[in-house]
């Protein structure tokens, strides 16, 4: 492989998605990374496979006013939209047919069942948003199983550079975001939609969050998990990768996520637990901690700030009471639709026309505001065994991850741990729906390969 056309591919891919005026020339970003990555590799659908990695960490889209959820006086938002990823998936299909997996394992089993429920849900209940719904899903079991076709373990080299380029990007775009106080005002910026003067904390409007190119600082913030282990786990003892892992941490504290500042630390009690009783290595650990308690130092007051929101959090409509109201609405549905659920695409309608209080109905105002935990979401709308097939999907597929750590397979290590942090962020947001289920997916299939 030519690196050269390979890196040269990725640096014309920011530079445009970064510079590009309008939806056309941002898209065709993904024709000349493509074109690079063939030069490089003179495989076509493995140049293909990088252009598909890459647009997983991009939320813009045409079409979704095409999509527009029901009913309209709600504004729920979009129930689908098309975006590279769906051009790029589309267009692997041809080189698809002819290829299987290299060993049916079960969670391909296990989401084939999942993805049987939800079109039965869709017959059960024939509506505009379930039908969006099933769109989505479809494409989200599509991507699993052409990343499981294609993805091979002498690619993930490749994949890692990738991964940590958009890193890079993410933390360039975010700090630009940071030194503005606002957005940094290009096109593929997906929050400018709704927040074109950028994000600020519910309960402080002075605390200015920062999204990155993602649609809210919670999803920036699950991408961050992800990098930092990859960063952590599957990368070699330098300053350069050192003072990636730094920056990821330094714009991690500036998402303002509570939740993922509580699940950075697991993943670093996680690493530190395995450099010692695994690598039997200590070195790296006192120079790595050294770097990230200084930033929190330095950081301290404004984590402090965003601490002392807390008890506010709790107060009416604060950012905990939302998620306890929106949760607990889930439940009272669950309990009354345990079986079929509410139909896919549907937990925020129904619960807006039938069940909700006058409390949340104050403050429904959007498609944020949608159950917050991606298990209890999903078990709203298509029946508790959904959901439990969808944890189970997981749980397999985390069991096998974690079994890589005596033979030392840092990279598949990395990819178990991402998973762990988009997981356990996923509890606390509501992914069902969104571009970041696209990150399980992916992650899946690379412990997999």
């Amino acid at each position: 492989m030519q690196k050269k056309y390979f890196y040269l591919g990725l640096i014309l891919f920011f530079l445009i998605t970064y510079l590009s005026p309008g939806k056309v020339i941002y898209f065709s970003a993904y024709l000349v990374s493509t074109f690079f990555f063939y030069l490089a590799t003179k495989k076509i659908t493995e140049s293909l496979i990088y252009s598909l990695i890459l647009s997983l960490f991009f939320d813009s889209s045409i079409g979704a006013s095409l999509f527009a959820m029901q009913p309209p006086e709600w504004n729920l938002g979009s129930g689908y939209a098309i975006t590279p990823t769906t051009l790029i998936l589309l267009s692997l299909i041809p080189f698809s047919f002819n290829k299987t997996f290299s060993k049916l394992k079960a969670p391909d089993i296990i989401i084939a069942i999942f993805y049987c429920i939800s079109v039965f849900n869709v017959f059960l209940f024939p509506y505009p948003n379930s039908f969006f719904g099933l769109i989505g899903i479809s494409e989200f079991v599509l991507l699993y199983y052409i990343l499981r076709i294609h993805v091979k373990i002498e690619q993930f080299d490749f994949i890692k550079i990738i991964l940590l380029s958009l890193l890079c990007f993410q933390i360039t775009i975010a700090t630009i975001q940071i030194v503005r106080g606002t957005s940094a005002g290009f096109l593929a910026e997906s929050s400018n939609l709704e927040r074109p003067y950028g994000y600020t904390a519910s309960e402080d409007v002075n605390i200015f969050r920062v999204p990155g190119t993602f649609g809210h600082p919670n999803f920036l913030a699950s991408f961050l998990l992800l990098g930092v282990s990859f960063v952590l786990f599957s990368s070699p003892s330098s300053i350069l990768y050192l003072g990636l892992g730094a920056l990821d941490l330094v714009v991690l504290i500036f998402t303002s996520s509570r939740a993922a500042w509580f699940i950075f630390m697991l993943i670093i009690a996680f690493w530190i637990w395995y450099q010692l009783k695994i690598l039997k290595k200590s070195d790296k650990i006192r120079t790595t901690l050294t770097i990230f308690i200084l930033i929190i130092v330095l950081l301290i007051p404004f984590i402090i700030t965003r601490l002392n929101t807390l008890p506010q959090a709790f107060d009416p409509n604060g950012s905990v009471d939302v998620r306890y109201q929106l949760n607990n609405e889930a439940i009272n549905i669950i309990s009354k639709n345990p079986i079929t659920g509410v139909g896919l695409n549907r937990a925020i309608e129904f619960y807006s026309n039938f069940f909700s209080p006058d409390a949340l109905l104050s403050i429904i105002d959007g498609s944020f505001y949608k159950i917050h935990n991606t298990i209890l979401e999903i078990s709203t709308e298509i029946g508790v065994f959904g959901g439990i097939i969808f944890l189970a999907f997981f749980f397999t597929i985390f069991k096998t991850g974690l079994k890589y750590i005596h033979e030392k397979n840092n990279f598949k290590i990395a990819a178990t741990m991402g998973l762990f942090g988009v997981f356990c962020i996923s509890l606390f947001n509501p992914f069902f729906h969104t571009p970041q289920m696209r990150y399980l997916f992916l992650l899946s299939a690379m412990i997999l390969a």
